[in-house]
């Protein structure tokens, strides 16, 4: 049988866990269901929802309960019972740890809640066969030192030659062991700057700096053939694209479906606050495993 697209496998997982919601879930039998390893199905939950899965299963039943209190005269036992949880105490300290107060305040007081909703299909986009673009939420970051190599990189070229991730492979394996204090030694950075043509972009090969360089250190990377450049605090919208393949084996044409997604679908309609010019993109591969990858991809945008 051919393998589902990357996308509907997470569909169907995301329905698979709402539909046991009140049961004991299974993490082996989820990983089964979807046929992805344990490691994978932990880091897209978080990916996707922003908390470890069993913290997305426990604010999901939580969520669910708030009608139950509300709405029946059943008791709090009753509810933590038909909601997963297998004692009433149990239920309380999860109420109270989200929420701060106890389902019988709850009850009493009925003030508003922030819930945990499902996780909507909409907010997947289908990247390629084996990737899925998370919908795109907003990040901040203070500023940052980047250390690397510039390239001049056409598209023409990108497509014939793979320029692009040859040159981050290169620089992974022979220019990082040279760059002072780096902040990691297991992820890339990639420094984009638009150029006027389209088809045409500057490619910084790039890692973290745990420092500001002084004057003698800007020297030395400058000698070492490196360039350096400061990237100042500001607000990101971050593409998380995910994926069941180890990131040095993600394929161009899939990068390609990725930036148009981004570039041609999803910034036409959201040009208000984009801030033109460079992007950042980041594939952290101490994360990675031969059947799981997330790579990055942060737009500046405007606080105006």
């Amino acid at each position: 049988m051919e393998r589902e697209q990357y996308r509907n496998t997470l569909v169907r997982l995301i329905q698979a866990i709402e539909k046991t919601l009140p049961d004991q879930i299974s993490l082996d039998d989820l990983a089964a269901e979807a046929y992805l390893s344990k490691y994978h199905l932990h880091r897209v939950f978080r990916a996707l929802s922003g908390v470890p899965l069993a913290e997305y299963i426990r604010r999901r039943r939580l969520t669910d309960s708030l009608e139950a209190l509300s709405d029946s005269a059943k008791t709090v036992l009753a509810i933590a019972l038909d909601y997963g949880f297998s004692h009433e105490q149990s239920y309380i300290r999860a109420f109270r740890s989200l929420w701060g107060i106890t389902p019988g305040e709850y009850r009493e007081q009925k003030p508003l809640l922030p819930a945990t909703l499902p996780i909507s299909p909409e907010s997947l986009i289908s990247v390629g066969h084996d990737n899925a673009l998370i919908t795109p939420g907003c990040v901040a970051r203070a500023d940052f030192h980047l250390c690397g190599v510039r390239h001049f990189i056409r598209d023409e070229e990108n497509m014939r030659d793979n320029s692009a991730a040859s040159t981050a492979r290169s620089f992974m394996q022979n220019d990082l062991l040279r760059i002072p204090v780096p902040v990691y030694t297991d992820r890339y950075v990639g420094y984009i700057e638009h150029c006027e043509d389209p088809e045409d972009n500057w490619y910084m090969t790039c890692a973290e700096l745990r420092k500001t360089p002084g004057l003698r250190d800007l020297d030395t990377v400058k000698s070492a053939g490196f360039e350096y450049r400061h990237i100042h605090k500001q607000l990101y919208r971050e593409f998380l694209c995910v994926s069941r393949i180890h990131p040095t084996k993600l394929l161009w044409e899939d990068v390609v479906s990725l930036y148009h997604t981004i570039f041609y679908e999803w910034m036409p309609a959201n040009v208000e606050n984009i801030e033109p010019g460079w992007h950042i993109e980041y594939v952290d591969l101490a994360r990675a495993r031969e059947d799981y990858s997330e790579f990055r991809v942060l737009v500046p945008v405007s606080t105006v």
